[in-house]
């Protein structure tokens, strides 16, 4: 660095990234990072110069390779944290990304009508077929960009792939269910079929494909999807209780089956402005019911003299409406306490 900088510059240079003999990394490499404050526009030149005369050395020699793929699955999960990250802080650009994000899955990772998924993609080139996380991942964002659009396609997308997870990665054997992390019908490479059943650095792919099919069948009144849910959280929560950080995620879709709480918002004036403190209020088991939710949860809630009204229900019994978002967060905080 010195005899690319000149002593003087280096020395400047070190100390506001914090550069030692010691390191910050392997070898005594140091991966740069800012340590001191910014300080006035001329220094803030100075290092901007350096960092440049450092980068055209750097240059000179061969680049390391870097990994550009794109898993389906991480996006999918991405999308959801998103959507999240929106409705908390009703930020566009979250939403904006999310929908981008959700277009790409949807164009160039879904294909097969709908109901396949590749798993990775690189370069303008999809190959492999997805992974049960991959399918329960895109899934779940899919659904959570239904939720936040209102808009069907998208409950269509996620319900497609929720079908094929069905059809191709589980398995009733002897009463116990299974979610296999390949499917039934891949390339019969693997001499055993391993299953995608604990949390670790992402949740696992059962326990997302299991919050999958209780929506399915909660909001959308599927009965398959909800018995084999039903099925697998009584055949494993009993062991997850017992390895709780393992099966976080599973344990988060028992609470979702326990104490969902499907949101209801009608048309009419103030619609937006309830379908906000829906979406902000903390309540991880809240589930907004749009146009695809079965005509149980929807019939009989109408707008009053043109006012949208809201109702939070748990199963088939559903609260008073309620008109002020204030109300509706209360409302949602109660049943979540309950």
């Amino acid at each position: 660095m010195r005899a690319i900088l000149g002593r003087a510059d280096a020395i400047q240079f070190e100390a506001a990234y914090g550069v030692t003999h010691k390191g910050n990394f392997e070898h005594g490499s140091t991966v740069l990072s800012r340590v001191t404050d910014r300080t006035g526009e001329f220094e803030e030149q100075a290092l901007a110069d350096m960092r440049a005369k450092l980068l055209a050395a750097r240059s000179e020699r061969v680049a390391p390779d870097t990994d550009t793929k794109i898993l389906a699955g991480w996006n999918g999960l991405a999308v959801s944290g998103l959507v999240r990250a929106w409705e908390v802080t009703g930020l566009p650009r979250a939403l904006d990304k999310a929908l981008e994000v959700g277009r790409f899955l949807a164009t160039d990772m879904v294909h097969g009508s709908g109901a396949r998924l590749w798993r990775v993609y690189k370069d303008g080139v999809t190959k492999l077929d997805g992974t049960l996380d991959d399918y329960a991942f895109v899934a779940a964002g899919f659904f959570a960009l239904a939720e936040a659009t209102l808009d069907p396609v998208w409950w269509q997308r996620g319900t497609a792939l929720v079908a094929s997870i069905l059809d191709r990665f589980y398995e009733d054997r002897d009463g116990v269910g299974i979610f296999y992390l390949s499917p039934a019908d891949g390339d019969g490479l693997l001499v055993h079929r391993p299953e995608s059943n604990h949390d670790g650095a992402i949740p696992s792919g059962a326990a997302v494909a299991v919050d999958c099919l209780l929506r399915v069948g909660m909001i959308a009144g599927d009965a398959r999807a909800l018995a084999v849910a039903e099925g697998y959280l009584a055949g494993r929560c009993p062991m997850a209780v017992e390895q709780a950080f393992a099966a976080s995620r599973l344990l988060a879709a028992l609470d979702l089956y326990l104490h969902g709480l499907e949101v209801v918002v009608t048309d009419g004036a103030g619609a937006d402005a309830l379908l906000a403190a829906a979406r902000r209020a903390y309540a991880p088991t809240k589930m907004i019911a749009g146009p695809w939710a079965q005509s149980s949860i929807l019939d009989g809630k109408e707008a009053d003299g043109g006012r949208a009204r809201a109702y939070v229900c748990r199963g088939q019994t559903c609260s008073a409406p309620v008109t002020d978002p204030a109300q509706l967060e209360a409302l949602m905080a109660q049943g979540e306490a309950a």
